[in-house]
């Protein structure tokens, strides 16, 4: 039997409702690209001020431009490669700074063997050089130095927990494995024990830690922020846990269970260190943390530049719309998104106005009475969709990704279609691997749905930066079929 007196839950109770701001910070995207972007400044500042202390106060010249361009694409990949925008668990001042030191070296020794290579190195002042590997050392240590402060202050306060849900047969084996974790791993913080099924009997788990079912936990995923889930059950019931990981495949989010019961159970699985403890990994996030970066990186800057460049042809759009019919010119809608949350999407209005109401859905049909005239048109074409790229600078969409889905849909099918919640472990897309295959437009059967979804899911385990491109290419031809309304 458990009671409020465990510390595990005298942390968490702190911490159950919602995450706070500070920790979605911490975890989120925005803070691995805050930090590779400060990084980045700080070799072009560099290269600058070197100029300044060097030669005369003027901008550098372009052709010493091109040294510090290099050293960012160098900077770039060993960075991304060598996990340096990765916090740890357990955060120290001093971590990490042997790795900035070494990757400046490495970027900084990388230009000076192209320059060689390219006898291109003659024309440069050897003093700025020094000056500008000195003073980009130094700034990149410094902030790296800050952040790592700033790290270590935000796990006093709670913002670099992890968030553990546990999934159990049965109260004791909840206890157990509670009582491991608890002695392992002074970082984690339980959100909730939820029971195999609906007939699970937690009664020896301290109500307000008792938290109800494995549906339950999936509906309930997005807004507790859960890093992983540990499973806590009867290893001898196959069928049993057969089931409950199959139910978990669609949160995005990594699945444990303690690894000397399961090592039978499911054979070939990697095995790792997660917590303090041993364990046999049954699933894992989609994307790495630096695949994260580099996704959010594409979306950002390609996402802003086709902004700016059709800012005059969409401006061209929302005037037709106003002089076609009477109404706004964006329509906005609720869609699921990443780990099942919800966002609005922007699209430009191609049907007539009429106030919302509750619980309306209805998918557009061939030769649609609520289309307009120019709705038809930008429908076809998909022109309707761009507006999205404010969701994608926004962060709520990517420019490639499963398309999002009207909740009131996705509340249609999520029983009839297996495995449908998976397409959310990533983030929703203006194109993706399913529209370039055809299958855009109405859903009007299981069938269409169905092979959507399977497309969705090849693109989930298959991402690329090679792939997004090559679906962004392939986007234009594709939208020459006569599904779309």
């Amino acid at each position: 039997m458990l009671d409020s007196s465990f510390p595990i839950f005298e942390t968490a109770d702190k911490h159950l409702s919602k995450p706070s701001k500070g920790r979605a910070f911490w975890r989120s995207d925005m803070r691995t690209m805050l930090m590779f972007l400060t990084d980045i400044l700080i070799i072009f500042a560099a290269a600058q001020l070197a100029w300044l202390i060097r030669f005369e106060f003027s901008l550098l010249a372009p052709d010493y431009t091109l040294v510090p361009v290099l050293a960012w694409f160098g900077w770039w990949i060993l960075a991304i490669r060598a996990d340096l925008y990765v916090l740890p668990e357990r955060t120290t001042i001093w971590q990490g700074l042997r790795n900035v030191a070494t990757i400046w070296v490495y970027v900084v020794l990388g230009v000076a063997a192209i320059a060689f290579a390219t006898k291109s190195g003659q024309g440069f002042s050897r003093l700025w050089a020094g000056y500008w590997f000195l003073l980009g050392g130094v700034g990149l240590l410094t902030v790296r130095f800050l952040w790592n402060i700033a790290a270590r202050r935000a796990g006093l306060a709670g913002h670099l927990y992890s968030r553990v849900a546990i999934v159990s047969s049965n109260d004791k084996c909840a206890a157990d494995l509670i009582d491991l974790l608890q002695r392992q791993s002074a970082n984690t913080i339980i959100v909730g024990v939820f029971g195999a099924d609906a007939a699970t009997d937690l009664k020896g788990i301290e109500q307000s830690t008792r938290t109800g079912h494995v549906r339950q936990l999936i509906d309930q995923c997005h807004g507790l922020d859960i890093d992983s889930v540990w499973l806590a059950l009867d290893w001898d019931n196959v069928d049993e846990v057969d089931a409950v990981r199959a139910s978990l495949s669609v949160l995005p989010c990594e699945i444990h269970a303690p690894i000397l019961p399961v090592a039978n159970v499911f054979p070939g699985r990697e095995v790792g260190q997660h917590a303090g403890l041993p364990a046999v990994t049954l699933g894992r996030r989609p994307l790495s943390s630096s695949a994260l970066i580099l996704k959010r990186a594409e979306d950002l800057v390609l996402g802003s530049l086709l902004l700016l460049l059709l800012s005059p042809f969409l401006l061209v759009i929302a005037i037709m719309i106003k002089l076609d019919s009477p109404g706004p010119v964006f329509f906005r809608q609720e869609r699921h998104g990443f780990a099942n949350g919800t966002f609005k999407v922007f699209k430009f209005r191609s049907m007539y106005f009429k106030p919302p109401q509750d619980n309306e859905f209805r998918q557009a049909t061939k030769s649609d009475p609520r289309v307009t005239r120019l709705g038809r048109i930008i429908r076809r074409t998909s022109i309707d969709e761009l507006p999205q790229l404010l969701n994608v600078v926004k962060g709520d969409m990517s420019l490639v990704g499963p398309r999002p889905h009207p909740v009131a849909l996705s509340d249609q099918v999520l029983n009839d279609v297996e495995a449908y919640l998976a397409r959310h472990k990533v983030k929703p897309g203006i194109t993706g691997w399913a529209q370039i295959h055809g299958l855009r437009g109405e859903t009007d059967t299981l069938e269409k749905m169905t092979k959507r979804v399977e497309y969705d899911l090849w693109y989930v385990d298959h991402w690329s930066v090679w792939l997004d491109l090559r679906i962004l290419i392939m986007t234009a031809p594709a939208l020459l079929d006569k599904n779309a309304y």
